[in-house]
């Protein structure tokens, strides 16, 4: 069995943030994410899907960057569910919460933004005073429904470019 861990020291967070990475894979629940920056659709599928293992890796379309948050905090999975296979982004947070927190601070322009022209939709009854949605931290109104996340993931390995 590889050894695997939920979090890692703060040397070794400081040092991943200051190199570029090639890939990066985290497993959760016996799945496999992968993250491989620069690599097109069928190069990750040669690499990393492979049907005589039946080891399939879902790829991870971005790493998102928060403050106060790295390599040294807990990995989440986060997606906005509009589709039937919406692309996947690694977040880093302290707590699933905090990674939901940033991950949807992020993800503003992504479409969960609530435009002034569909505010009323939001609004209960046409009562401005009740608001059906989440705001940020900047307190930009969203609407979070479609947002789904699990984790934390575990991280297997990872590969430097040279």
């Amino acid at each position: 069995m590889k050894n695997e861990t939920n979090s890692i020291t703060s040397e070794l967070a400081s040092s991943l943030s200051e190199k570029e990475v090639a890939h990066a894979t985290f497993i959760h629940n016996g799945t496999h994410y992968t993250f491989a920056p620069g690599m097109d659709s069928i190069e990750f599928m040669q690499r990393f899907i492979n049907p005589e293992t039946a080891q399939v890796h879902s790829r991870i379309s971005g790493m998102l960057s928060s403050s106060g948050s790295g390599w040294d905090d807990k990995a989440f999975v986060f997606c906005i569910a509009d589709c039937m296979e919406p692309p996947l982004y690694l977040q880093f947070g302290s707590s699933f919460e905090d990674a939901h927190e940033s991950f949807c601070d992020n993800a503003v322009d992504s479409g969960i933004k609530i435009e002034d022209s569909e505010m009323a939709d939001y609004m209960e009854n046409g009562d401005e005073n009740t608001f059906r949605g989440s705001f940020t931290s900047d307190g930009v109104p969203i609407d979070t429904d479609n947002v789904q996340g699990f984790g934390p993931l575990s991280l297997v390995s990872i590969t430097f470019k040279a």
